[in-house]
């Protein structure tokens, strides 16, 4: 039996939600559980909320491999600047850089919520410093 009850950390998702799993998940089930949990929360980043009631699971090992190779080839373009067909920017199919620019908006999100994290944990830190401090 699985019991979920954590601190949500992203802005939009509402505070903690008790949720009670008995039975290990498969993909299928642990997407319902996201839709049960998404409805609860409509205006949080899913992966927020796989991320702060489902940590123990790795997105990349529930993601279908074709969106997986677009996130690699989208890595390697920004590594090596090359494009995953031949020619520059123009010649590539339109989808795949818009899902290229969806990845980038993902990772920048990402990102700022790491950097904003590390702020408020410092902030309290210091906050507690001082406080012992003034003692």
């Amino acid at each position: 039996m699985y019991w979920f009850e954590e601190y949500a950390p992203a802005p939009n998702v509402p505070p903690p939600i008790k949720r009670q799993i008995d039975e290990e998940l498969d993909v299928d089930d642990l997407f319902e559980e996201l839709v049960k949990v998404h409805q609860e929360a409509p205006d949080a980043p899913l992966f927020d909320l796989l991320m702060t009631f489902y940590p123990q699971v790795c997105p990349t090992g529930i993601i279908d491999p074709i969106y997986n190779e677009i996130v690699t080839m989208e890595e390697r373009t920004q590594k090596y600047g090359i494009f995953p067909y031949a020619g520059g920017q123009l010649d590539q199919p339109v989808k795949m850089l818009e899902a290229f620019d969806i990845i980038r908006s993902a990772i920048a999100m990402f990102h700022k919520k790491r950097d904003q994290e590390m702020d408020r944990e410092s902030k309290q830190r210091d906050a507690k410093a001082r406080t012992q401090r003034s003692r």
